[in-house]
């Protein structure tokens, strides 16, 4: 189950680690898509193509590290991705 604190603990760390900005919009959003994707979206982890999936537009592109550490919660973004995100 997603738990809003960690994973505002885990954004702030990407965030530090990668040395980019854009930490505060992610964290403006981290209770939304912590609700969203546990109570609300249907998606199948094992078949993350599934055609009866929720799909969800995330526009808000300076919230990405929230986001990403959610997908990556999940299952559905590995931590080789995170470890080697916003480098070049």
């Amino acid at each position: 189950m997603l738990n809003s604190a960690d994973i505002r603990k885990k954004t702030i760390a990407l965030s530090c680690n990668t040395g980019a900005g854009h930490l505060a919009p992610s964290l403006s959003c981290v209770e939304i898509l912590t609700i969203l994707f546990g109570k609300f979206l249907k998606y199948n982890i094992d078949n993350p193509q599934d055609d009866n999936r929720d799909r969800l537009i995330f526009s808000k592109g300076h919230g990405a590290y929230a986001y990403y550490v959610i997908l990556n919660e999940l299952g559905f973004l590995p931590d080789k991705e995170l470890e080697t995100f916003y480098n070049g």
